[in-house]
This record gives C-alpha cells, sequence and structure tokens, in this order.
C-alpha cells in the first residue's frame, strides 16, 4: 500500500508489516568495504513530518546497521524533522528536540 500525505508514522508501520507478510523477499546481500557478502541488507523506512507530526513524506532506505540508515537518513531529511523506523521499532528520530529512542 502507498504512504498517504497525513498517515501516522504507526500506520504506515502497520501497512508495512501487513506486505510483508503477504510477500515472503529473501534476504538480500550486499558487498562490505571488505568485499565481503555476507552482511544481509536492512530495510528502514524514513517518515518526514509536517508541522503537527503527521507524515508528509516516506523514503525507504536499504543499509547494513543502524548507523548507516541514519547517516543516511540525515542526508535525506533536508532539515525537516524526521522519525527512522524498521519495521515496526523507532530508530531514531531526526531535526527535533526530542532525544533517540534507546
Amino acid at each position: 500500500m502507498k504512504p498517504r500525505i497525513g498517515d501516522t508514522p504507526q500506520r504506515l508501520v502497520a501497512n508495512a508489516k501487513a506486505e510483508i507478510r503477504e510477500a515472503s523477499l529473501p534476504s538480500r546481500n550486499v558487498a562490505s568495504a571488505a568485499g565481503k557478502r555476507d552482511s544481509n541488507v536492512e530495510t528502514y523506512r524514513l517518515y518526514c513530518l509536517d508541522g503537527v507530526g503527521k507524515v508528509a513524506s516516506a523514503e525507504w532506505i536499504e543499509a547494513l546497521d543502524d548507523q548507516a540508515a541514519t547517516e543516511i537518513a540525515n542526508r535525506l531529511r533536508r532539515g525537516r524533522a524526521c522519525e527512522l523506523w524498521q519495521s515496526s521499532r523507532l530508530v531514531a528520530r531526526l531535526g527535533n528536540s526530542r532525544e533517540k529512542p534507546s
């Protein structure tokens, strides 16, 4: 299901979970800096928010880990307040005063 403007992150996560259940996708590999191909790529979603905390845009990110995904997200957010999610787990809040979740 394609994200719609105004969807909450929780709603988008629920939709994403349903899509994952419907399509059993094989894990994908990428080459690491050392040239190995044994690291699994993780899929993340970057939700950028409007002034009232509703989703204004969404980007799908593939990265090796949370740190790499956060670095990519910081480049993509262009100064906007955003949340980075992996499945139903909130990885980071970017560009606002709230702290990163623990």
